[in-house]
This record gives structure tokens, C-alpha cells and sequence, in this order.
């Protein structure tokens, strides 16, 4: 039997797992010998995420934080998809623990700055690429095609912003970086000096920021990424949403743990049709579900705030 305390230190490895806008939107149910991570609908994205992709990515994001996490202290992890939760039965073995995977897992920062070549980039590539399953494809996309992707996600971008419904919404997670809030992003993740932090998220509100920044951030996915990913998978539902937080995930805690940094670009996913755009350039079939960024971070911000592990029991 797993004792409460190791299990409370394994759950607090989940809540380091990323999210959109930092919402952490799960919650965790100690069972004998095992975690259940369901989702908590209070913190879902309302307008952002209307079909819960993004909620149900985190929790997968969660669940392989905890997998892994679990493993380092010397425990089987065995991770099962039941309707909308996922469940880990640990069990102990006999295997020495990994510090090196504990500090990839709390050491993880989404960095939005931009990102340079590192020799390391091939290894990581061919490691994604490896993740590949029967019925999920990562596509490691450079030269014509990132160009191609990057323009749809510029777009993508400008477009998501002329809802205000959204930009209302996101205008409540983006933070000052002197916020007390343990939800939501403190602005210098995104490069923005204290000063200015206290009036970005009437900003955000009222002005489509985005379509100001069109050429910045076409700079940055063109000049300044390396490389940009997509997961695409067969089924579109919340199995496959969690699988691909599964997979991006451990994409992500192998590119800590060889100095590389990833960063997820949600709009060309939940905006209109522009995964059709991106299912056109990748010549697929199957349904885009992540977007992101790998490469070397010139800068990686402050991690965001994150809710004590008992803030989530169930």
C-alpha cells in the first residue's frame, strides 16, 4: 500500500503540468493504492476552449506528470482512459529513483520568448517523431512548411481576438507580475516589464493585441522557432484529448531535460476552421489537436503560480 504522504507528493507532480491560460482545470480522488484525475468544469475556459479540448490536453498533461513523477520515486505507474478521468495504479518496485525526472517536471516553463538552434534539436525531433502511435501522427515541420503553418496561426490568432467574449475571458487570467493569484499568467511570461503588467489586461480587453502584433509574432514563428509541431490524431474526442496531453507532455519534459524549451500555440486548434488550413499544408486527414513551438529559449520566465496539490481533493 502506497502511503497518503507519497501519493499527496506524486499528485503535486501533476499540478506542475501545463494548462491553457494556467486554469488547472482537474481536480484528484485518492483511491487505495491509486490517483483518479477528473476534470474541474469550475475552471473550464467558457469561450476559449468550448468544447473542453484544451481542458481535457491538461489533464493529460497532468496524468503523464504523475506517471512519470510516481516512476522517479520507484513506483509502476499504470495510467488507464476511463470516460472523462484518468486513473494511475501505483505499485511499488523495486527501481531506483530518477531526481533527474523530478526536476524536468517542476523545472518546465513555458517560455514565449523567442528560441534558437541547439544541437540538440535532431535528438528531440527523432525522439517526437518515435511517440508516433497507430493512430496519432507529430509532425516536425521547418523551411516551407513551418513558413506555411506560422502564417495560419498569425491569422488564427488576429481572428480569435476579434471576439470580445474571448478577450474578456483571457483579460481575467493574464496577471500583473506582482499578482497574488495562484490561476492565471503573470505577463512576464509573456516579456512584459512590471510597469506595464498592471494595464496589459485592460489592454487585452478592449484591443485586439494580436493584430498589432501580427508582424512580432510572424518574426517569431518564422525567424525564431526552430522548429514548430503538430500532434494530429484520428478520433476527436476526449480519449484523444488526453492522449495527445500524454504525449505533449513527455515531448516537453525530454526537451527540459536537454535544455530545449516548447511552447503551445492553441488558436489555428480552437478558432473556426484553420485546422482544416493546417490539415491541408501537413496533407492529413487527421484532426490537428497541439501546436507548438521546440527549440533552445534565448529567456524562460518565472514558472507560473500553481494551487497547493490539496487545493484539487475531491
Amino acid at each position: 500500500m502506497v502511503d497518503r504522504e507519497t501519493i499527496i507528493k506524486i499528485i503535486e507532480y501533476g499540478t506542475w503540468a501545463p494548462s491553457s491560460h494556467n486554469s488547472q482545470p482537474w481536480k484528484f480522488s485518492i483511491m487505495e493504492d491509486s490517483i483518479e484525475i477528473l476534470p474541474e468544469y469550475a475552471r473550464r475556459l467558457v469561450v476559449g476552449d468550448k468544447r473542453n479540448r484544451q481542458l481535457f490536453i491538461s489533464l493529460g498533461c497532468a496524468g503523464e506528470n504523475i506517471r512519470q513523477g510516481a516512476g522517479a520515486l520507484g513506483y509502476e505507474a499504470t495510467v488507464t482512459i476511463l470516460d472523462e478521468k484518468i486513473i494511475v495504479r501505483l505499485e511499488r518496485n523495486m527501481g531506483k529513483g530518477n531526481p533527474e525526472i523530478i526536476q524536468a517536471i517542476k523545472n518546465r516553463v513555458t517560455s514565449r520568448y523567442p528560441y534558437a538552434f541547439d544541437d540538440s534539436l535532431n535528438k528531440i525531433a527523432g525522439y517526437m517523431k518515435g511517440l508516433a502511435e497507430e493512430n496519432i501522427d507529430f509532425f516536425i515541420c521547418s523551411g516551407k512548411m513551418k513558413q506555411d503553418i506560422a502564417g495560419v496561426a498569425v491569422k488564427a490568432s488576429v481572428d480569435a481576438m476579434t471576439d470580445g467574449g474571448f478577450r474578456k475571458e483571457l483579460s481575467e487570467y493574464v496577471k500583473s507580475n506582482t499578482t497574488k493569484s495562484k490561476i492565471g499568467m503573470p505577463a512576464h511570461g509573456m516579456g512584459i516589464p512590471t510597469v506595464i503588467s498592471y494595464i496589459v489586461p485592460v489592454l487585452i480587453q478592449y484591443i485586439n493585441v494580436n493584430r498589432l502584433n501580427q508582424k512580432s509574432d510572424t518574426k517569431l514563428l518564422v525567424e525564431q522557432t526552430p522548429h514548430l509541431v503538430v500532434i494530429a490524431t484520428e478520433q476527436d474526442d476526449s480519449h484523444a484529448w488526453i492522449k495527445t496531453g500524454f504525449l505533449y507532455e513527455r515531448a516537453a519534459l525530454a526537451a527540459q531535460r536537454t535544455g530545449l524549451s516548447t511552447a503551445m500555440w492553441a488558436a489555428p486548434i480552437e478558432t473556426g476552421d484553420y485546422f482544416m488550413d493546417l490539415q491541408r499544408i501537413l496533407k492529413t486527414n487527421k484532426r490537428p489537436q497541439a501546436l507548438f513551438r521546440l527549440g533552445k529559449a534565448l529567456k524562460k520566465p518565472p514558472h507560473s503560480p500553481r494551487l497547493s496539490a490539496y487545493s484539487f481533493f475531491t
